[in-house]
Formats: structure tokens, sequence, C-alpha cells
């Protein structure tokens, strides 16, 4: 059984990194960490977890999804500061 789920891990699509353009791994486990530590710290996190786990989600679904809202945020804040940097030069 533990083998083929390792090789269903190996044969997902979307898994080859030379056609998504290279997944960050830094930036990935940044957000991990930070969604972590909201997890347990962070009231407004633990709410929309909460809120993501009476969905139906799993925990590790719901910590997912946080991770998803955090990168999005952290694009916004990267799109606004490269727009400003921009104006400037």
């Amino acid at each position: 059984m533990r083998r083929d789920h390792a090789a269903r891990r190996c044969e997902r699509p979307g898994d080859d990194n030379d056609s998504t353009g290279a997944a960050n791994r830094q930036l990935n486990g940044a957000l991990h960490t930070i969604a972590l530590a909201q997890a347990w710290h962070h009231p407004p996190a633990q709410a929309y977890i909460a809120r993501k786990r009476t969905e139906g989600k799993t925990g590790r679904e719901a910590v997912r999804a946080l991770k998803r809202q955090l990168a999005r945020t952290v694009f916004r804040l990267l799109q606004v500061g490269a727009g400003s940097a921009r104006l400037a030069a």
C-alpha cells in the first residue's frame, strides 16, 4: 500500500517543475512556517481554519488553504511594492 501511494505521488500531473517555472522551495517553507505560527497564535487565522474545517476540509487541507491565502497576500504586497518602485524611478 505504501509503495502504491509513493508511486502515485510521483505520477501526479503538474508535478514537473520544468513546465511550471520551478517551485520556490524557500518561499514555500517560509509560508508553511508562517501558516503554522498563525494557526497557533493568530485568532483570525484560527477562525479561518475553523471555517474551513466546518466546510468539511481536513486539518491539512485547511492549513493548505491558509497558505494559499498568505501567498496571495504576499503576491499583492510584492505587486504594490514593484509598482511604487516603478513610479519612483
